[in-house]
């Protein structure tokens, strides 16, 4: 049997016990347990896993010499798996209970949280969409002469992502089918607008005296400590011990300054759209993705 075998197995087999897995959880357990081995494993290994025999006990993948555990390199393993648990989907009611056990204090608390937590993720969507649309008409109206030196150093950085990205199979689908001379000529395309749109609004916010405050840095240090929830202190401290990653802070926090200085200058249309219109002008298109 070999692995994609195993996984039509699993998703057949519907019972354990007296329990009846639906497919969805069938399909969760699948994708987590290939997630899991995935983030283990390049993509000829996995590839090499996918199609190898699987007999208990016996192995049938050898890690490569510069694996980053060092008791498994150039060993041959195997995976020896056990489910400990499965659960399947129950009906969960809407009430009091289930907001204290969301840490809040009843429904109608955890409705409005919830509403909150929707407003703020649409504005951020919202803000996400106006920055672009700003960054895309400063690129189209705003042109000078950019030092050769800053084009080849910013195409360097992004052509080295891209190339490293050939290499594990992990390029975006959008750059799957083309040459490297497209690339080449599409990136450098990117490399430039991101220079002189970094040297634009570096002028602006030296022009109208913008800086990045301490208390605009403690901000974006305890935002940051927040996605990691457990481990806040040793998120601050890292930042506080780290003058070069305060350093990389400041830049976009510089950069969300300037952005708003314009704006307040600019005159803004606001206008109604649904979620899903949102949620499209939210895609960067092939001109400016991963450049601002």
């Amino acid at each position: 049997m070999n692995y994609s075998e195993l996984l039509d197995n699993v998703r057949n087999y519907t019972e354990v016990g007296t329990e009846v897995l639906s497919n969805t959880v069938i399909n969760v357990f699948i994708t987590n347990a290939e997630n899991k081995i995935q983030k283990q494993l390049d993509l000829d290994a996995f590839r090499k896993f996918a199609t190898s025999s699987l007999t208990i006990g016996s192995p049938f993948l050898t890690m490569p010499e510069d694996f980053g555990n060092d008791e498994l390199k150039g060993k041959e393993v195997a995976f020896d798996v056990t489910v400990k648990e499965v659960r399947r989907a129950a009906q969960v009611e809407i009430d009091d209970d289930l907001a204290k056990a969301s840490g809040f204090e009843d429904l109608a608390a955890l409705r409005i949280g919830i509403r909150e937590q929707l407003d703020r993720e649409y504005g951020q969507l919202t803000r996400a969409s106006l920055k672009r649309a700003l960054l895309d008409k400063l690129a189209d109206e705003v042109k000078f002469e950019l030092p050769n030196s800053m084009i080849d150093s910013e195409f360097d950085t992004i052509w080295k992502q891209i190339s490293e990205a050939k290499e594990k199979g992990s390029l975006e689908e959008a750059d799957k089918d083309k040459n490297e001379e497209e690339l080449r000529e599409n990136y450098l395309a990117i490399a430039e607008r991101r220079v002189r749109l970094g040297l634009f609004l570096a002028e602006v916010g030296r022009k109208n005296n913008i800086t990045v405050t301490q208390d605009d840095l403690n901000r974006a240090m305890h935002t940051e400590a927040a996605r990691f929830p457990g481990q806040e202190a040793a998120v601050l401290e890292y930042f506080q011990k780290n003058d070069s990653a305060r350093t990389e802070l400041h830049a976009p926090i510089f950069e969300e300054k300037v952005v708003d200085f314009i704006v307040e200058l600019a005159k803004v249309t606001e206008k109604k759209v649904s979620l899903e219109d949102l949620m499209k002008l939210d895609q960067p298109d092939e001109t400016e993705k991963k450049t601002d």
